[in-house]
């Protein structure tokens, strides 16, 4: 079995965690996450230095249901701020007046 069938795989038997999640997010109003959005989230918090093949069912079902909401949207907002270019609709002229005002 490859990396790709195994988090597959992985991913299909922890389905119900992941409802249950997105049920209290729902609770928190949190309305526009997904299970794919946790289980990436998870994957770049809780195992980004491991492979899917050396993780247990019962860890990956812990580290989901560790993911708290508030924990989730700090890091959501952290990663945009790193990749928005806030100064992409200016152009150059406006963005010098901005920044060397005169």
């Amino acid at each position: 079995m490859d990396k790709g069938e195994h988090e597959q795989r992985l991913f299909n038997d922890v389905q119900l965690v992941l409802e249950s999640k997105i049920e209290e997010f729902e609770y928190y109003e949190f309305t526009k996450v997904t299970k794919e959005d946790l289980w990436a989230f998870a994957k770049r918090k809780f195992w980004k230095k491991k492979s899917f093949e050396e993780l247990q069912l019962h860890q990956v079902i812990a580290d989901l249901y560790a993911i708290a909401p508030s924990t989730y949207m700090s890091l959501i907002q952290v990663e945009q701020f790193k990749s928005e270019n806030w100064f992409s609709e200016l152009k150059k002229e406006d963005l010098e007046q901005l920044l060397n005002p005169k």
